[in-house]
């Protein structure tokens, strides 16, 4: 099997050690997105609030597109989603 391609933001002996943001332009040179210029790295979010992977926490001002109306995690659209995945 061949090892990452051209573009890939993963070079030989890398090991994937590059920051998320540097391999996301990497393989997405002509997305428009916030995460680049933003040196947070989420692990966890609940409403309005985003805790890195530095375990601080964050106010989203940026607000992705997917949380723009209930924030992160909100309880309705979860229970919401788990019905449908149990059903």
């Amino acid at each position: 099997m061949a090892g990452p391609g051209p573009g890939s933001g993963l070079g030989p002996g890398d090991g994937g050690r590059r920051s998320a943001p540097r391999r996301q332009a990497a393989r997405e040179p002509a997305a428009r997105t916030y995460a680049r210029a933003l040196p947070v790295v989420p692990v966890r979010a609940r409403g309005l609030t985003i805790e890195g992977a530095d375990g601080r926490r964050y106010l989203d001002c940026v607000s992705g597109a997917g949380t723009l109306a209930l924030g992160h995690n909100h309880p309705v659209v979860l229970d919401a989603i788990r019905a449908v995945l149990d059903s």
